[in-house]
């Protein structure tokens, strides 16, 4: 399996994902047509071979479709076999409190999830 990145837009964020299981997510999600930007990121992430996935959220904004395709993106790792764990370090600004909460939602559905919230 090869690295995936996706350069950002100004709509959509950076995808840097590494076959040794570190993955970023960073910039803004505010693209309504998610398909473009998260697509490929989630089929790498059905077809990843890794135990253990380091994953690096640090999102200025995301919006509802973003949403749903992060959840969606969790999911695909959930549902991969070869997966064993996970953790989440989800970035936040301390003034933004809404991606804080954003944050903890995905932490309640996700519970085998290891998530770790950093203030910036």
């Amino acid at each position: 399996m090869e690295n995936l990145i996706l350069e950002p837009t100004v709509k959509s964020p950076l995808f840097e994902f590494s076959p040794k299981g570190l993955l970023v997510i960073e910039g803004k999600a505010i693209d309504e047509e998610t398909d473009k930007a998260f697509k490929p990121a989630i089929e790498w992430c059905r077809n990843v071979n890794t135990k253990d996935i380091y994953l690096f959220v640090k999102l200025d904004f995301m919006n509802m479709a973003s949403m749903k395709q992060m959840h969606n993106l969790f999911m695909a790792l959930r549902n991969n076999e070869t997966v064993n764990s996970v953790v989440v370090s989800w970035y936040f600004d301390k003034e933004d409190i809404e991606m804080y909460d954003i944050g903890k939602i995905f932490q309640e559905v996700l519970e085998e999830f290891k998530f770790q919230f950093i203030c910036i």
